[in-house]
């Protein structure tokens, strides 16, 4: 390619995102199974249709799939502040069919539409199985400029953020462009919660990036923000006032750590609570009121509190105990349709 050439490439990327940034819209790319919809077979979709009809909907080739939980409101929601873009493994028919169910009119998902399926079987058929079939520079072109000045918007990942279930389905450089979402816990049925936490975060970084972008603009920096960027801020961020929050009732690990073999028929004694200074202690036959030993602390806002100042605990008392359990998921790798 000669010089000429490139340099209209790069005007033209230059163009496509000068364009996003009047419109003071990011690039959003969303993935469809196990994100916003799921397929089930006839035995087992009998539940939801029995129990949320009105999230089961029948393709045009008969197979029916369950919609995520207010799944339109928050595309009514989301293209207001963002371009969205469809990236899925599943086939170019089989995305069309669904596309139809969630934008019907065509007016939320106005971005790049676009089917891995081709790219995923190759991979199937290669020698190195384990390459992801999804990358952001198969959408956008301004993901492929990645040796362009710096200072120059849009410069290689720095845009677009991805919502997806599966990290694996991503090169590893993009792994930071991901907002992971898993199955609801403890629900009936299967759902992804987009509200509140998925929406928070993607207006939190949104917000982020276009103040930085207004100090860009204005000469009082010289770095063009990042979303990437604005998205590791919020959540170091928010893991700041999680650690911040006041020390409750949790329960102490008495198991052996994984590293140190037991036999299969060695009894481990029953776990035993700590509570804050002041408060009764309360053993397995007396478990807390507010949270069950096997489930975690609810879900906390993400905009800051003002917590009171006569609280109890490790941060107050540094004499007292802090052991607190480390949830870990058994998730297992989902087998895509299409």
């Amino acid at each position: 390619m000669c010089k000429n050439e490139t340099n209209h490439l790069y005007r033209k990327v230059a163009e496509k995102v000068d364009n996003l940034m009047e419109r003071r819209k990011l690039p959003l790319v969303l993935d469809l199974d196990d994100t916003l919809v799921k397929y089930f077979p006839d035995p087992e979709i009998i539940e939801y249709e029995k129990k949320a009809p009105h999230r089961v909907k029948t393709l045009k080739d008969g197979r029916k799939i369950v919609l995520v939980e207010k799944v339109h409101e928050f595309l009514d929601w989301a293209q207001r502040f963002f371009e969205i873009s469809i990236c899925t493994i599943g086939d170019q028919n089989y995305m069309e069919m669904i596309l139809q169910i969630l934008d019907p009119n065509h007016t939320r998902i106005l971005g790049q539409k676009y089917s891995a399926r081709y790219e995923y079987e190759n991979i199937l058929r290669s020698a190195n199985r384990q390459r992801p079939a999804k990358d952001l520079g198969s959408l956008f072109s301004f993901c492929l400029t990645r040796n362009e000045n710096r200072n120059q918007p849009g410069t290689g990942n720095a845009l677009p953020l991805i919502l997806d279930d599966n990290i694996t389905a991503w090169p590893i450089e993009q792994h930071d462009n991901i907002i992971v979402v898993r199955e609801t816990r403890n629900s009936p049925l299967w759902n992804v919660s987009l509200f509140p936490v998925v929406q928070n975060t993607l207006q939190n970084v949104y917000n982020s990036f276009f103040k930085q972008l207004d100090n860009y603009s204005s000469g009082q920096t010289k770095v063009f923000p990042s979303c990437v960027r604005c998205y590791k801020e919020f959540l170091r961020w928010e893991l700041s006032q999680k650690i911040s929050e006041p020390y409750g009732l949790y329960p102490i690990k008495s198991n052996l750590p994984p590293s140190t073999s037991a036999p299969a028929s060695a009894v481990q004694p029953p776990p035993s609570y700590f509570a804050p200074p002041g408060q009764p202690l309360i053993t397995p036959t007396q478990p807390p009121n507010t949270i069950p030993p096997n489930q975690p602390p609810p879900a906390q806002s993400i905009f800051p509190q003002q917590l009171p100042k006569n609280i109890q605990g490790p941060i107050n008392n540094k004499k007292a105990p802090f052991n607190q359990p480390i949830a870990q998921s058994t998730t297992q790798p989902i087998s895509r349709i299409g």
